[in-house]
């Protein structure tokens, strides 16, 4: 059970494309919350003590209900839609097919992960999104960069990739 003071309290982040697909739909089911702004770029405010207590892998969006959160952009907006199913705009289809279409097309688009690089459209465009990583990274001093990732970051991978992006100060020029 995580710390709440309203039903629904969402931890976002602006850029973050999965974060605006929760927040619209937030909005589209009229469905109030309080917003956690997290300050990625300025404080690495993801890799906090406190933030690892809500989600362990430091992602975002996270939305608590009640004290229970949730995690991956799609889950959620499913559960919105489920929670609220005559509030505001209906999500999703409402019958098994439609469903199973729409399942389909954001599995296949989904950089997600738990899906390996390259196994779908969106893991394979993943390198798209490194671009903005590296321009937000460059925002902190690489010290304090290096210093949260090495010793905050739960995935090494990630541990990796951000430290080198951001000595590099971005990505080569092709």
């Amino acid at each position: 059970m995580i710390a709440h003071e309203e039903e629904f309290e969402l931890y976002h982040y602006g850029e973050s494309l999965c974060s605006q697909m929760v927040r619209l739909a937030l909005e589209e089911k009229r469905i109030a919350y309080k917003s956690h702004h997290m300050h990625l770029e300025l404080t690495g405010e993801n890799l906090s003590r406190e933030f690892k207590r809500i989600n362990p892998k430091v992602l975002v969006p996270v939305l608590v209900h009640k004290g229970t959160p949730l995690y991956n952009s799609w889950d959620i907006i499913r559960y919105l839609d489920a929670h609220a199913p005559n509030q505001g705009t209906p999500l999703l289809p409402t019958n098994e097919e439609g469903l199973a279409a729409l399942d389909a097309q954001v599995m296949e688009n989904a950089l997600r992960g738990d899906i390996p690089l390259g196994e779908n459209f969106g893991t394979s465009i993943a390198g798209a999104s490194t671009y903005i990583l590296a321009n937000i990274l460059k925002r902190r001093p690489a010290l304090a960069v290096m210093w949260d990732y090495l010793t905050k970051h739960p995935d090494k991978m990630r541990k990796f990739a951000f430290c080198v992006l951001r000595l590099r100060g971005g990505l080569p020029k092709p």
